[in-house]
């Protein structure tokens, strides 16, 4: 049984692509017995505020039916960006 569900995550993740991610999230929710969301970064170059508020809203989403979000292959702006604004107590990063 595989534990971890990967998403590649957009160039820019912003209001854009505020709709595919809820859709995303809410459907290895609901159909997806992995109990870690594995969010690829490798693409991130930008992130913006709103895209902050989707990380908060699928962490709560994910963590109040039992399963995590890990963040991979940040790039380094990306990761200054969520360090800055705590993400990492409530989302792993490596």
């Amino acid at each position: 049984m595989n534990t971890d569900t990967v998403l590649i995550m957009p160039r820019r993740f912003d209001y854009g692509f505020n709709y595919e991610f809820h859709q995303a999230i809410d459907n290895l929710i609901k159909n997806d017995a992995s109990t870690q969301i594995v969010l690829d970064c490798e693409a991130m170059e930008y992130i913006d505020s709103v895209g902050i508020g989707l990380l908060v809203m699928a962490h709560k989403k994910v963590h109040a039916v039992q399963k995590s979000i890990a963040m991979i292959h940040l790039t380094p702006n990306v990761r200054e960006v969520l360090v800055l604004t705590n993400l990492q107590k409530i989302i792993q990063f490596s």
